[in-house]
């Protein structure tokens, strides 16, 4: 588990590798690995499985990943290549699917289930 968690934070660390060269499939991937490391912690836990939030979806994992590392709204339309509407489009999206009310909110919630660390 600490290896998938491992490996969608080194694939979503927009420092290290920004998610235009990682790809959506990929990130589709890793958001699929984080949910059912959700899963498995929870069962850890000794607790049923909670459903997460609605799935993220690959880019809006892009977008939150950016926005944790304190990309402005701008800054993440540029790097990745989609107009700001669309940047505040994926921001309002995530709020709804994470029950967040702000990015620090919907940071927190992320990392609380393995999303981001």
């Amino acid at each position: 588990l600490k290896a998938i968690r491992e490996r969608i934070a080194e694939h979503c660390e927009s420092e290290s590798k920004p998610a235009s060269e990682v790809g959506p499939e990929r990130l589709d991937q890793l958001r699929q690995a984080a949910v059912r490391w959700h899963a498995a912690r929870q069962r850890q836990a000794g607790s049923a499985p909670q459903p997460m939030a609605e799935a993220l979806t690959s880019r809006e994992l892009a977008v939150l990943a950016l926005a944790a590392s304190g990309a402005s709204n701008t800054e993440i339309a540029g790097q990745l290549v989609i107009a700001i509407s669309t940047v505040k489009a994926h921001i309002n999206s995530i709020f709804g699917k994470l029950g967040a009310h702000s990015r620090t909110q919907a940071i927190a919630h992320a990392r609380a289930a393995g999303l981001l660390d």
